[in-house]
Parts: structure tokens; C-alpha cells; sequence
């Protein structure tokens, strides 16, 4: 009797406190709603597939998820867990809104309070814990892609801790994404093929992220080939992109024709025949781009195919053809900032071979004034070629 009596009462404390898991409520953001959050959301489980809601079907998957806020989930009575948690919330909030050095600082405040969060939760708030310890590698990822470095150590230790404690949460797969570009950060290549390899063999991860991965694993080798071009590298900057080129030839093998990510796969296997190859295969890379145009809507795709076939022109002198495809980008296909900028700075550069510098200034000038190429790759390297002189 004593004994049947025991094992009831285990069975019915594990059933309140699988409801008190189950009872968290959230603020969901997603990626399709710019900012505008899925309010009190009542969550019933979180999985790699992502988290699953009272009263949906189907999970909202980690690839829509932009970010979770769990404050709701914390009762009044859970002093320390509040000041915290909502603490780090409030940080991160502010440091969304501002530049700079301030930035910084509010994002490392944010971490060390996440970081109080992840220590005083209760066990039974087990989503949120999750997302405390998961906002502090995420957090110092940031700071490190805003240049400090002394985080990216930081940020690689946590979410490698991170996702292997929890290999079944929402986070996993964007803590992965976070990783192959902070290894790509360090130039450890196999450490982004790793977690690629790691990804893919997740049954449970969508096909969309791990094509995602291996994409992004492309775009870091050639940005890598790119680093080692400008600093006059030639052999090792081609040697990436002949890198870049068979990773692509296998993602366009395993992807089937239809599928979203094969036309820029296509873009970035032209880029990488310009790149690296002969005469022949440079002819190669204008005809794919140029089919590439006739076969895409995408807007911010058809602006990099332009802007490439620009770059093509440019390199075998023919200035005028390469003009028009820039100005295609400018003033029509300029919903992308950065590809934006990059046919600003080319035309900048252009007009001023072509000796209309009054009119290479008006891009500049569009290029470098006002808010709108903030931060831009090409800005930056605009701005500094002029003082350079």
C-alpha cells in the first residue's frame, strides 16, 4: 500500500512539473513578421523541429525563428529569476537601438546578466534556462561580428557546450549556423565542415537548413578566396574558390532542379569559374549568369547576377558593357543594400575611367552620404580608397 502510494505521488510530481514545462508562454518573433511578435504563446514541447504550440498542428520551425522572449513565463515570485532575466532582455532590447561603443557595452552587460539567468532559474523552467544559456553564446557571436575578436573564443566555447547539452532544442540548429561563421572567423575550415557534416547527419534538421549550411560554407570560402585576392595572394585566393567550386558542384548534384537554393548555387559556381578559370570557362560564367537572368524573379538575385556580369566586363576592359549592367542594379534592382552599394562603388569607379568624374561623384557621393550604406562592405572600402587618394 505504502509502496503504491509512493509511486503515485512520484507519478503525480513529475506530471506538475511536466506542467509547469509545458505551462511556459512566450513571445514568438519571426523572421516573415519584421519585428512584430506572436504574443503569449502557450507552449507545449521544444524540439529541434522547433516549438509547438497550443492549439497548432505543426511546430513553428528554428529556420521562420528570429528570436523567443520567455518573460512571460516568469511568475512574480521568482525575484531573482525576474530582475535577470529581464534584465538581459532589456540590454539586449537597448543595444539593438544603439551604435557604437555603446552598443558594446550594453551587449556585454546583456551577457553577463544572461548568463546570472541561466544560474538562478528554477529546473522546472526548463525553456527558458534553455534560452539564457543559448543568449550567451548568441551574444557574444555579436559582439564578435562587430569586430571584437576577444569574444570569439567566448562565443565558440558556449555553443559548442551549448549545443551538445541540448541536442534537442529549438536553438540547436541556429546555434550551428553561428558556428560555422565564428570558425570561419578563426580560418578553421574543418571545424565549419564539422558542423556542417553534423547538421546533415540530423535526421531531424530540414533539408532547408542544411542546404542553408553548406551554402553559407560556400559563401565563407570564397569571402576567404576574396581576403586573399585583394591582399595579392593569387594562388591561395584561387585555390579557395577552387575549393568553394567542388563543394558547389556537390550541392548542385544532390540539389533537385526545382529546389529554392539551386539558382544561387548556380550564381556562385559562375563566380567561381571567373575566378579561377581559363579564357574558355570565363565564356562559361557569362553564359550561366546570363541564362541565370532569364530564369529567376528574385530581385535581390537578379541585382547579384547584374553586378557579377558587371565585374566580368570590367575585367576583360569593356567599360561600356560593364556600365549597363551596373546602372541595371542602380536603378531598378536596388532593393539590397549590399548589392546596391556594390554597383554604386563600381560605377563610382567606372565614370571616373571613363572621364565624367563629375558624374562618378554623384555615386560616390550617393554611396557614402546618409544612413542607407551604413556599414556596407563597399562603402567602407569606398571611403577609404578616396583618402587613400
Amino acid at each position: 500500500m505504502k509502496r503504491t502510494l509512493l509511486i503515485g505521488l512520484l507519478c503525480l510530481g513529475g506530471l506538475l512539473a511536466a506542467e509547469r514545462v509545458q505551462a511556459q508562454v512566450a513571445d514568438i518573433y519571426l523572421k516573415s513578421k519584421k519585428g512584430l511578435p506572436e504574443k503569449n504563446v502557450k507552449i507545449m514541447s521544444e524540439s529541434i523541429k522547433g516549438i509547438l504550440a497550443v492549439g497548432k498542428a505543426e511546430p513553428y520551425a528554428p529556420e521562420d525563428i528570429d528570436d523567443v522572449d520567455y518573460t512571460a513565463s516568469i511568475p512574480a515570485t521568482e525575484l531573482n529569476s525576474r530582475k535577470a532575466y529581464f534584465g538581459a532582455v532589456d540590454e539586449e532590447k537597448a543595444a539593438a537601438k544603439a551604435g557604437g561603443a555603446d552598443r558594446v557595452d550594453r551587449l556585454s552587460k546583456a551577457v553577463l546578466k544572461y548568463e546570472e539567468a541561466a544560474k538562478v532559474l528554477p529546473k522546472e523552467m526548463l525553456y527558458t534556462r534553455q534560452q539564457a544559456e543559448y543568449k550567451v553564446g548568441y551574444l557574444n557571436a555579436q559582439l564578435s561580428f562587430l569586430g571584437k575578436q576577444v569574444y570569439r573564443s567566448e562565443a565558440i566555447k558556449h555553443l559548442t557546450e551549448f549545443k551538445t547539452k541540448h541536442p534537442d532544442t529549438w536553438q540547436y540548429t541556429p546555434a550551428q549556423l553561428l558556428l560555422i561563421k565564428l570558425h570561419a572567423e578563426e580560418k578553421n575550415f574543418d571545424q565549419v565542415r564539422a558542423v556542417v557534416k553534423e547538421l546533415a547527419d540530423r535526421p531531424e534538421v530540414a533539408p532547408k537548413t542544411k542546404g542553408e549550411a553548406r551554402m553559407l560554407m560556400v559563401r565563407l570560402i570564397m569571402e576567404a578566396g576574396d581576403t586573399l585576392l585583394e591582399k595579392k595572394s593569387v594562388a591561395e585566393g584561387k585555390k579557395k574558390y577552387a575549393e568553394a567550386q567542388k563543394e558547389l558542384e556537390g550541392v548542385l548534384a544532390d540539389l533537385p532542379k526545382d529546389a529554392p537554393g539551386r539558382l544561387h548555387a548556380v550564381l556562385y559556381l559562375a563566380q567561381c569559374k571567373a575566378v579561377i578559370g581559363d579564357a574558355k570557362q570565363k565564356q562559361e560564367a557569362l553564359a550561366d549568369l546570363t541564362k541565370l537572368l532569364g530564369e529567376t524573379t528574385e530581385k535581390d538575385l537578379k541585382a547579384a547576377v547584374y553586378n557579377e556580369l558587371g565585374e566580368l566586363h570590367l575585367k576583360d576592359g569593356r567599360l561600356q558593357d560593364a556600365r549597363w549592367q551596373f546602372l541595371w542594379v542602380d536603378v531598378v534592382y536596388n532593393q539590397d543594400k549590399e548589392q546596391h552599394a556594390r554597383a554604386l562603388y563600381w560605377l563610382w569607379k567606372i565614370f571616373n575611367q571613363l572621364n565624367e568624374p563629375e558624374r562618378g561623384q554623384d555615386f560616390f557621393e550617393a554611396l557614402t552620404s546618409g544612413t542607407r550604406f551604413g556599414g556596407t562592405y563597399y562603402q567602407e572600402k569606398a571611403l577609404k580608397e578616396s583618402k587613400e587618394g
